[in-house]
């Protein structure tokens, strides 16, 4: 299968990995080691045979609109070819998965552990771990807003995580969005479907109908959970 260099500037580096055509899977890179050549799920799309478009970032940057802005014209080039997408990611990459759905034309979103935003003004009374990081030139207005949000969005968090609970509350002010618990995961809620096949049974449930997809998908992630507790 092979990767293709699709887009690169000095924010982004944008790759795509083509398989089945049946459906299109965008993720973004979280904030663990920015920079890469590769990107944030690639051997798993392999393995489970996903067409696959992988936005990396050059730095922990949040992904700011004007940066995505000179990427988006060459991302359209590969969305355009598919029926359905499903953009996804975690914590950073899980901000952009929702922040840029609509603008790829996006089906589904799958958000894990996201942010609605990390300006101090709007978060730092409630979470501080990300302000560090924001650029009054880049990020300010850069919160989520309802014109940014798909229908069928799902938000996965640890409830009793306080942090990821206010941000998505904020998010929830927005627009009405499904939320999957992930009990006792802290922010670390992608570990939960880290295996490959959980992953292809996540995409494959949310590919359902959303009347029962939501549903199917809480009943998996408790069984999950508990799975991994028990290893523990």
């Amino acid at each position: 299968m092979i990767t293709e260099e699709i887009y690169e500037d000095g924010y982004n580096l944008a790759l795509f990995q083509e398989a089945a055509p049946d459906y299109l899977l965008i993720t973004f890179n979280h904030m663990g080691k920015p920079g890469r050549r590769s990107f944030w799920g690639q051997d798993a799309a392999k393995k489970l045979g996903i067409s696959c478009l992988g936005i990396v970032p050059k730095e922990a940057h949040w992904y700011p609109d004007h940066a995505m802005q000179l990427m988006l014209p060459s991302l359209l080039e590969i969305t355009s070819r598919y029926k359905e997408i499903i953009t996804y990611g975690f914590s950073m990459g899980a901000y952009a998965s929702l922040k840029y759905s609509r603008k790829l034309n996006a089906n589904k979103a799958l958000a894990f552990s996201p942010q609605s935003s990390i300006d101090p003004e709007i978060v730092k009374e409630f979470d501080a771990r990300f302000v560090s990081f924001y650029k009054e030139n880049w990020h300010k207005g850069m919160k989520i807003k309802s014109t940014d949000l798909i229908d069928n969005s799902f938000i996965f968090l640890d409830p009793e995580f306080i942090e990821d609970l206010k941000q998505a509350e904020l998010i929830q002010i927005e627009k009405s969005i499904q939320e999957i618990y992930v009990s006792n995961s802290g922010h670390k809620t992608i570990d939960v479907v880290a295996n490959t096949l959980r992953l292809g049974d996540l995409l494959d449930t949310v590919r359902m109908d959303s009347s029962i997809a939501h549903s199917l998908l809480q009943k998996k992630l408790n069984e999950w959970s508990v799975i991994d507790s028990l290893k523990k």
